[in-house]
């Protein structure tokens, strides 16, 4: 009776075998001749020692995984922080960007007005001083300077706005 019990959880520990290292079929019929042999105990320790020594690998296994994943669940909080902090920065560098464009046009605007005003005074002869000629080369150079200005942060602007729009995607 006790050969009987002793084969049997031979047998047990064979179903339970995981199948690493040589092939199930040839741990098998190896364990099969063992135990038609009569050395079942020799058996029952050979394959208690196999399932020890699959055991080690698949725990260190196991363990890796589990720090790979922690490891994967902190990058993503990173990542989700990283992103919504980009969102927040690029959503101020737009206001910014706005207020400074509505600031140039506002100027652009008014040096427009005074190179018409003095084009108007230019063609009615109403120069109210000699050095006119010279205003109205200087305002032609602001013009054109701050109108480089406003196309400068109006592209910064969309530049904003297509970054955003592919970090959002």
């Amino acid at each position: 009776m006790k050969n009987q019990d002793q084969l049997e959880e031979a047998q047990g520990l064979l179903k339970a075998m995981v199948s690493f290292g040589q092939s199930k079929e040839a741990r098998l019929s190896s364990n099969i001749l063992c135990a038609s042999n009569g050395f079942v105990l020799d058996c029952l320790q050979k394959i208690k020692e196999e399932n020890a020594q699959l055991e080690e690998p698949l725990t260190a296994e196991q363990e890796l995984t589990k720090s790979y994943e922690a490891s994967i669940r902190q990058l993503q909080k990173y990542l989700s922080s990283s992103k919504s902090e980009v969102s927040k920065v690029e959503s101020n560098m737009a206001a910014l960007n706005e207020g400074k464009l509505s600031s140039l046009q506002v100027e652009c605007t008014s040096l427009d007005q005074e190179l018409q005003d003095m084009e108007v005074r230019a063609r009615r002869g109403q120069t109210k001083s000699p050095d006119e000629p010279n205003q109205v080369t200087h305002v032609c150079i602001f013009r054109f300077t701050w109108q480089g200005e406003v196309d400068r942060a109006r592209q910064a602007q969309r530049d904003a706005e297509k970054k955003l729009a592919s970090m959002e995607a």
